[in-house]
């Protein structure tokens, strides 16, 4: 979805709004869970496997580059403020990298919710990281 600019009531520009999600453009996507993961600059987290939760992330601040093993073709998709989000379909593995300098945040909007009860956590076998992630 686009940035759209906002305006104050004299109609000078005062800023942007950025829509995330919407039920109107995307209702096969409503989050069960909305939260925000930081990641240390050039590390990773993952790669993880949840066999039910899907996960839709979106960038807040850095540049994030998103590996997911989707029916057996690797995927890789960078994701920056303002851009589009990425989506990883439950039961397929993903990692999600810092590849900037600074911390980046990473809104996660999953469903279904994580829980202790149901942390749908399994291993993923046969990773392989990009060669070259610590220098994108």
């Amino acid at each position: 979805m686009p940035k759209i600019e906002t305006f104050d009531s004299d109609g000078k520009p005062n800023g942007w709004v950025l829509p995330v999600w919407s039920e109107l453009s995307e209702p096969g996507l409503q989050p069960a869970q909305v939260y925000v993961t930081a990641i240390a600059p050039r590390t990773r987290k993952g790669p993880h496997l949840h066999k039910e939760r899907r996960g839709v992330f979106f960038c807040l601040t850095g540049r994030v580059l998103v590996r997911k093993n989707y029916q057996g073709d690797v995927i890789d998709k960078i994701i920056e403020p303002g851009g589009e989000y990425c989506f990883v379909p439950g039961g397929t593995p993903a990692a999600i990298y810092n590849i900037g300098e600074g911390e980046a945040l990473v809104l996660n909007m999953p469903n279904p919710s994580w829980s202790k009860e149901n942390c749908d956590e399994h291993p993923v076998d046969n990773w392989t990281d990009p060669s070259d992630w610590r220098h994108l």
